[in-house]
């Protein structure tokens, strides 16, 4: 058995405070789906990583609400279109964290990865941001009918006498199924909810390079 975890992120949900993410949810048809906590999922993920690199550097973590302004007035993560607010975009995250939050290697972007290219980003010290279907959350689903509409954070994964096994934060999971932090999810259910498109970060300080 094998196991390579970076370190755990503290865990940020997409709804304050975690034990509501649930109810909002399941309360989406009442919901406003332009209001900045229905689409800053990706800024949750930057913010994990930020409080891991900001606990090591010392600088205060901007706050969700003062993440999101700035990705979205000055880099254009999210967009109005047709009066929707549509992002995060992938690049432009990237772009946000690099400048504005120190990651000065990381953020970069890649299409068409694998889950072997995703074993080789955290074995390398990476923390990866997947692009996945929402349902992710329901670990026996059936196969969503789209790959993407959320992000999450993948720290770390195990290989398990059943095969291997990719470990999370997912900021809109549910706590009554243990489903927010430190998810564990079969590389099955990852790959019927992957869309294969991932943002990496990593330490300042390169894990790799030691």
């Amino acid at each position: 058995m094998k196991f390579y975890p970076l370190p755990e992120p503290p865990f940020v949900p997409q709804f304050e405070p975690a034990e509501d993410v649930e109810r909002r949810i399941a309360n989406i048809a009442n919901e406003d789906m332009n209001a900045p906590e229905w689409n800053w999922c990706g800024m949750c993920c930057v913010r994990m990583i930020a409080l891991v690199e900001f606990r090591l550097y010392g600088p205060a973590v901007p706050t969700l609400e003062e993440m999101y302004r700035t990705a979205t007035e000055k880099y254009g993560v999210y967009k109005t279109v047709d009066g929707q607010v549509v992002g995060a975009y992938h690049a432009e995250l990237g772009e946000y964290a690099r400048e504005e939050l120190g990651f000065l290697m990381g953020g970069m972007t890649k299409r068409n990865c694998t889950t072997g290219g995703l074993v080789d980003l955290l074995r390398t010290g990476r923390y990866v941001v997947a692009s996945v279907s929402p349902e992710i959350r329901n670990l026996d689903g059936g196969k969503p009918k789209q790959k993407s509409g959320h992000l999450v954070l993948v720290y770390g994964y195990e290989e398990t006498s059943n095969g291997r096994v990719f470990i999370l934060h997912n900021s809109a999971g549910f706590l009554s199924t243990k489903t927010q932090r430190a998810a564990r999810v079969t590389e099955e259910r990852f790959l019927d909810c992957f869309s294969g498109c991932v943002i990496w970060f990593w330490h300042r300080i390169d894990p790799s390079a030691s």
